[in-house]
């Protein structure tokens, strides 16, 4: 038996012309070209969070730096833009033309700063980003009027711990400790470059 006057539903296609693109839906200018990492973020965090921030990054295959940079990305221009940046090579991966053939350099071990007189419940991190970024971050903590490392502290901590967490219940350091990370990360005191190498620290 026949029966006529039923459309069938049309399938969707899965070709790769009808998947949706991810065009700028906000021009944002200086954003197209954030490779260069000269800028340098010092912050510290407490321990507990830096122990979740080391699980989140293995757990994600990244380095430290890259997790952290895409992070700050999101952040501050959200993630269908990070998404763009990624699929158009443009933004934290854009890859400028290289000038001849150069050799591949390879870094160092990374490198751990120690803060005399930190103690063991605060622990330094430094970052290099794009100057963009930076001073973007900069400018939204000049809003709420804190120190651009306290405002990125708590973004860490919520970030990773979440926002039911209040970051007082992380406290269980001495002040005096504070005191000398919030002067290490205003330069005011300068850290010693640990490494390590085949489980030996290295100092220098």
């Amino acid at each position: 038996m026949w029966f006529f006057g039923i459309k069938k539903k049309a399938r969707r296609s899965t070709d790769s012309d009808s998947t949706p693109g991810l065009e700028q839906i906000i021009t944002r200018d200086g954003i197209d070209k954030l490779h260069e990492n000269t800028g340098q973020l010092r912050v510290w965090l407490p321990t507990r969070c830096k122990q979740a921030l080391d699980d989140v990054v293995e757990l994600h295959g990244l380095t430290g730096a890259c997790y952290l940079r895409e992070f700050l990305t999101v952040y501050l221009y959200g993630e269908h833009e990070l998404l763009r940046m990624r699929r158009e090579k443009t933004g934290l991966y854009y890859q400028p033309q290289s000038e001849g053939s150069r050799p591949v350099m390879y870094s160092r071990s990374p490198a751990t700063d120690v803060v005399p007189g930190m103690g063991k419940n605060i622990v330094p991190i430094k970052l290099f980003l794009p100057e963009k970024i930076k001073n973007d971050l900069k400018e939204l903590a000049g809003k709420t009027d804190i120190a651009l490392s306290t405002f990125v502290r708590e973004l860490l901590i919520s970030h990773l711990l979440g926002h039911t967490l209040w970051p007082e219940r992380l406290r269980n350091w001495a002040p005096e400790e504070e005191e000398r990370g919030i002067n290490w990360e205003s330069c005011k005191l300068d850290a010693k470059e640990v490494r390590i190498v085949d489980g030996k620290r290295v100092d220098g």
